[in-house]
């Protein structure tokens, strides 16, 4: 993964005692769902995207304690979920399951209930430098690198104006 070089230091040195419930807070495009990946594979979790509707919350959550091998739960754009399925997660921040993990993805974090923020472990993603930007479009093959290089912040900005080449019109 390019970037999030101190988030990712930080799992690793916490990686005996990881926490069961983490909010990563990024830009959208900002790879918050990759490093929710990445964290995965470093802690070698099962990774598991999950819809943020309030039965598929309660029913992951019920699920959660009957796994027996670590498993990482991803609720992507939780900023959008509905104030039943954020009092749901309440539960699992109380009394996490032991091979259970959660991962809740935002941009926005105000969005939050108060008492998940002050009972999960939130990151929030680190800005993109120039060089990384470079460094990302190199490794995905991207052209016009000066070009993304000087206008995007994000990986997901270069993806987003490549795949409209609006480098052709710049």
């Amino acid at each position: 993964m390019i970037g999030q070089n101190s988030i990712l230091s930080w799992a690793e040195s916490n990686k005996d005692n990881f926490p069961h419930f983490i909010v990563l807070v990024g830009d959208k495009g900002s790879g918050k769902r990759t490093l929710a990946k990445e964290l995965s594979n470093e802690l070698n979790l099962i990774y598991s995207p999950c819809e943020i509707k309030v039965d598929t919350v309660r029913e992951v959550i019920n699920t959660a304690y009957h796994v027996q091998t670590g498993v990482m739960y991803c609720f992507e754009n939780a900023d959008t979920m509905r104030n039943e399925a954020k009092n749901a997660m309440l539960k699992i921040t109380e009394e996490p399951p032991e091979h259970a993990y959660f991962c809740m993805t935002v941009t926005d974090d105000s969005y939050l209930l108060d008492t998940i923020k002050s009972r999960a472990q939130v990151l929030h993603m680190e800005p993109y430098s120039s060089q990384q930007i470079r460094e990302y479009c190199v490794r995905y093959d991207r052209e016009n690198i000066a070009v993304f290089e000087n206008i995007c912040t994000t990986p997901g900005e270069v993806d987003l104006l490549n795949s409209y080449n609006v480098t052709e019109f710049m």
